[in-house]
């Protein structure tokens, strides 16, 4: 899902691996082509949209929305099926996703990591029986997560020179890195929370509360099922189960799509300089709006929550 997620400190070569799109950084995998064709892009009355910012549970919510649709009769495709994004194109396709997505059977499940001002607008202002799962997760979480996965893909690349965090956090906080700024990425959609076409579930409560997340998903989505399904569902989507089977992928990317599967990992790899910058950064962006994250898993040693 999050391929080709690099910083600009990741360059092996002098080929930048981001390009500039109206004044956001994307992966070369998510060509101008494909960001002009966003506007023209058709949603379908029945279409599922997953929207997230890369490392921020996205693998995690697919297999959620793919079991439930599975339970449901909807459809029955797999996770790595649906979570083709809907600004690239997959590795060994001869078509975008966003033409791949004009042939498959409804309801589509759509992907994207795209800001929402960059999405077709059937997605960003929904209308009929279209439905958006929005997935957040803290923001130092996120970028230390992204660190990792960066560092692990260019291990598989040949590289044996591991970025400096202290670089990655600081183009990750200065919006420098894929698909842009995490903040404003969050500011735009959070904007939506009170349309009921959208569904905004943060990661830190999938973690703390699985069984009570499915069941706000399948409610969602209309499908309701029996407290035994639901368990089936529940264990079947656990943090371990999903990354045992990402182990088993034929795809090398997906294999380094799950590591820790915690909250507050942020605290091993951030100075209190960076933690402050971080939560300036949210303020400026999301302060009076009423989202807040939990940052830590409440053991006391920081506070638990931001709230702004």
């Amino acid at each position: 899902m999050s391929f080709c997620w690099m910083s600009p400190h990741s360059r092996k070569s002098k080929t930048d691996p981001l390009h500039e799109y109206r004044g956001v950084m994307f992966p070369r995998g998510v060509a101008r082509d494909h960001l002009d064709a966003m506007p023209h892009f058709q949603t379908r009355e029945d279409d599922i949209a997953v929207v997230s910012y890369p490392k921020t549970g996205t693998t995690w919510m697919l297999e959620i929305v793919s079991r439930v649709l599975s339970v449901g009769g909807e459809a029955d495709r797999t996770s790595e099926e649906i979570g083709r994004l809907l600004e690239s194109t997959v590795p060994g396709s001869s078509k975008p996703s966003h033409v791949s997505l004009e042939d498959m059977a409804s309801p589509r499940v759509i992907t994207t990591h795209l800001p929402r001002q960059f999405v077709p607008p059937g997605l960003s202002k929904p209308s009929g029986n279209v439905k958006v799962l929005v997935v957040m997760r803290n923001p130092k979480d996120t970028a230390v997560s992204s660190y990792h996965f960066v560092n692990k893909t260019h291990q598989q690349s040949g590289s044996k020179v591991p970025l400096k965090w202290d670089n990655f956090s600081q183009e990750f906080l200065q919006g420098k890195a894929g698909w842009g700024s995490y903040f404003d990425h969050l500011s735009g959609w959070w904007q939506m929370h009170n349309d009921p076409h959208f569904l905004f579930i943060k990661y830190e409560d999938m973690k703390k509360d699985l069984r009570a997340a499915v069941k706000k998903v399948s409610n969602f989505l209309e499908v309701f099922m029996d407290e035994d399904t639901l368990q089936d569902v529940v264990n079947d989507c656990t943090f371990g189960s999903m990354k045992a089977n990402m182990a088993k992928s034929q795809h090398a990317g997906k294999k380094v799509l799950a590591r820790k599967g915690v909250v507050g990992d942020w605290k091993q790899h951030f100075t209190l300089e960076q933690s402050d910058s971080f939560d300036a950064m949210f303020r400026r962006a999301l302060g009076g709006t009423g989202l807040d994250f939990e940052y830590d898993e409440a053991d006391g040693t920081v506070p638990a929550k931001l709230i702004v």
